[in-house]
């Protein structure tokens, strides 16, 4: 009897270029050397070499198969040592392995090199399912997964897989190149199938620096840790998916614009959650409660069709196109927001070299912002439009204070930016408002945003030099310009960057028939810089140019030219007398100076002219009753830390020329001159002119005497001192020098009085002291052949 606990059939062969077809369903092995062993019920077959489906078999397959068993089932082991993911992939797509683990791994896809262990149980006599279980170790591969926007590189994870069931667990790997580590778990769960993940990231600054090469990077600085949680439901007609994240800013810092300012150790976060499907996905990011981004990313494109990021507040309602940009803030400044939009923008169009950029340009930007801190000024109740032209921005700003146009090149650095305002109110706080703010202080009890004067800019600038730097081309044009409610009329400026220098190439006014052109720079440096400024003024009517700004110094009619060579410390906006130093050179044409009136408005001359025309006037009524008329009036100043000196000013007067020289400080609003006043006397009308401007009694009531028709002293020269405050000057005669004249004849000196005592309507202008002094005059010369009476007649028919 054959006894079968003791026979023992072994057989082995050696096959050559051998097929190896195990069941109709599965790829057959071809170009197949192997070594097959029967033993008893067991056939195992080593493979050496040959070709299953898209892998290449190189000792490292192995197959057994139960000879004694119910049903037929191919044990395959595959022990690749260095297995592609791309084979892999195709082994499962053109495999019945795709009923089993097809799902998730069209879900989970995987590329490069691994090590890999898979066990495949393929029954080949009935219906039953495959059961495949293995593991795959990955040396610096990719997993991404094409349904939701997560894609992995570097990784060095181990796969474990059995039949639907299967994990990731890295500990090594890049999210969008960030370094992370995460555990992924996949399973059946009611009826559907569902995947979970956990992710992990601790990332330096450096980090963003290197994947991210933007300038977006200079707004933040420190460490940032995140998590990242990720589920996904596998169903029958389709996916969902869902995706939290958080990531701790405590130990980062960023400064964007208010209210996107952060310093290291403090607590905030940012806050990511992600839903999609089959058909599209919903992204919303969060900073805090300052900033929120909103999108749906179509599945068919793979691109954001609808975005929108506010500033400020909740998420308004995504576009029905396009990327839009809101800003609703209570206080911000212009400067680093214009540069953070741009720099985003410019990070944004990089992408469109590409066919398809994940993030299109935004469509537009709008906003309203409450204050606005804009190139030294404080701008309330700001509006603010903005939409793409062919090669740039346009932005469209409405306030208080202005209505402008601002076009931002998309070449910035070259092009620059164009503005053009409508009217455009300028307004600098003055000494008291500074004082005034600065006391509104939270010892106070004042809230900052309650101050009725904002902290003036120009406390806070520092590293000019940095911030020419990033200065872009500027170029403006303002049609109705006012300067703290006065007006300057046009404005044009242009400007452009060199180095830390910015340089001012036009910076022109018109008012009226007045004008400034101006020229020069703004050079940087660790504090605020240094503005350097040369041109020139010119003026139809000076005087009148001056009262719009509340300036009264009494010119009448003259026209002006001002030539200017200037420089002060700090910014161009930040202008002082403390550093006020240069040269200059002025020219009054023919005009007047007449008293003025200290009553609603500043009587304010830095050569106090005002107070010299009344001193003159009060001496010499008759002369400079109408005004102190001049041809012309000129000199040169030096000025030097606010102080301005001069030692030739002149004046060409109708009635007499002055010279000046001294200087006024302009930082403790005093001066001190000396004045030298010598009248015309180049005729013998002249002289009458003065002697009755001196002494009226003179022509009036004894010109008639011989004795003093000879000769008379008069004025030569008045010398004064001026001194004081600029508000309250101080005029004081110092000497007075007077000389011989020669008088006219009697016929010239009755048609002079006739036409002085015309002037006055034809009254005597005698007091009770001129009239004793007739009286004396007759006594001591009184005739005795009746001639007194005759003279006498004579006088009174001439004041008749």
């Amino acid at each position: 009897l054959f006894n079968k606990q003791l026979a023992k059939f072994e057989v082995r062969a050696q096959l050559r270029d051998s097929l190896f077809r195990f069941s109709e369903s599965w790829p057959a092995i071809e170009n197949f050397n192997s070594e097959i062993v029967v033993d008893s019920r067991l056939m195992s077959i080593n493979g050496q070499q040959g070709q299953f489906s898209a892998m290449t078999l190189n000792n490292d397959i192995t197959a057994q198969i139960d000879l004694a068993a119910e049903s037929t089932i191919v044990q395959l082991l595959l022990t690749p040592a260095e297995m592609q993911f791309k084979q892999f992939h195709q082994l499962i797509d053109n495999t019945p392995l795709n009923e089993t683990i097809g799902d998730v791994f069209e879900f989970v896809r995987l590329d490069g090199d691994a090590n890999a262990t898979v066990q495949i149980a393929i029954p080949v006599s009935n219906d039953d399912p495959v059961n495949v279980q293995g593991t795959v170790i990955t040396n610096n591969a990719k997993l991404d997964l094409p349904d939701i926007p997560l894609n992995f590189s570097e990784l060095n994870a181990v796969v474990s897989f059995n039949n639907s069931e299967f994990s990731i667990t890295a500990d090594k790997g890049a999210l969008f190149g960030l370094p992370v580590t995460f555990d992924v778990q996949g399973g059946e769960f009611n009826n559907d199938y569902r995947i979970q993940a956990d992710l992990l990231g601790d990332w330096q600054h450096s980090d963003f620096v290197k994947h991210f090469p933007s300038d977006l990077n200079d707004y933040f600085s420190g460490n940032i840790a995140s998590s990242i949680n990720v589920r996904v439901n596998l169903e029958e007609d389709g996916y969902q998916y869902f995706v939290s994240g958080r990531s701790d800013l405590t130990q980062a810092e960023y400064e964007i614009t208010q209210p996107l300012v952060k310093n290291l150790g403090e607590p905030a976060s940012f806050n990511a959650f992600v839903v999609g499907d089959n058909e599209g996905h919903q992204l919303e990011l969060s900073l805090e409660d300052d900033l929120f981004f909103q999108g749906r990313i179509s599945t068919e494109t793979g691109v954001f069709e609808q975005a929108n990021l506010t500033v400020g507040s909740e998420n308004s309602i995504l576009p029905a196109s396009g990327f839009d940009i809101r800003l609703e803030l209570q206080q911000s400044e212009f400067e680093p927001t214009l540069n953070f939009v741009t720099d985003l923008i410019a990070y944004l169009n990089e992408g469109e070299s590409s066919d398809t950029p994940i993030m299109p340009s935004p469509f537009k930007v709008s906003g309203n912002i409450q204050n606005l801190s804009i190139l030294g000024q404080e701008w309330q109740n700001v509006s603010l439009d903005a939409k793409p032209q062919t090669d740039s921005w346009l932005f469209s700003i409405g306030a208080k204070q202005t209505l402008s146009e601002i076009l931002v090149h998309d070449d910035i650095d070259n092009k620059g930016i164009n503005i053009n305002s409508s009217f455009l109110h300028i307004e600098v706080p003055t000494d008291e408002e500074k004082e005034l703010a600065s006391a509104l202080t939270p010892e106070t009890n004042v809230p900052k945003e309650e101050a009725t004067v904002a902290k003036p800019v120009e406390d806070e600038l520092k590293n000019s030099a940095e911030l020419i730097r990033t200065l872009p081309p500027i170029s403006m044009i303002c049609q109705d310009c006012k300067y703290n409610g006065k007006p300057l009329g046009t404005i044009e400026l242009v400007t452009k960057t060199k180095d830390s220098e910015l340089l001012i190439e036009k910076a022109n006014m018109q008012f009226e028939r007045n004008s400034v052109k101006l020229a020069g720079k703004w050079i940087g440096d660790e504090g605020a810089g240094i503005t350097q400024l040369k041109g020139q003024i010119n003026s139809r009517y000076f005087g009148d140019w001056l009262k719009n700004y509340e300036l009264n110094t009494g010119i009448k009619d003259s026209d002006a030219k001002i030539n200017l060579d200037v420089s002060w410390d700090k910014a161009p906006y930040m202008f002082g007398y403390e550093t006020l130093s240069g040269k200059a050179d002025f020219r009054l044409g023919e005009g007047y100076l007449s008293e003025v009136s200290d009553q609603g408005v500043r009587v304010v001359s830095w050569l106090s002219l005002d107070s010299l025309y009344r001193k003159l006037k009060f001496d010499f009524n008759d002369i400079f009753a109408k005004g102190l008329f001049y041809n012309d009036i000129r000199g040169d100043v030096v000025l030097k830390n606010g102080v301005a000196y001069s030692e030739n000013i002149k004046m060409d007067g109708v009635a007499g020329n002055m010279d000046m020289s001294g200087f006024t400080d302009l930082n403790k609003d005093t001066l001190d001159y000396n004045v030298s006043f010598r009248p015309k006397l180049t005729s013998s009308l002249g002289v009458l002119s003065w002697l009755a401007a001196a002494n009226p009694v003179t022509i009036i009531g004894a010109f008639a005497l011989d004795k003093i028709l000879e000769d008379a002293d008069v004025l030569a020269e008045m010398r004064l001192k001026i001194s004081g405050n600029l508000n309250k000057p101080v005029v004081k005669e110092v000497k007075r020098f007077t000389k011989k004249a020669e008088m006219p004849s009697k016929a010239e000196i009755e048609e002079f009085r006739q036409e002085y005592l015309q002037r006055n309507n034809g009254q005597k202008i005698l007091n009770q002291d001129n009239v004793e002094l007739d009286k004396k005059a007759e006594v001591n010369d009184k005739p005795t052949d009746g001639t007194e009476v005759k003279k006498k007649q004579s006088l009174d028919e001439g004041d008749n």
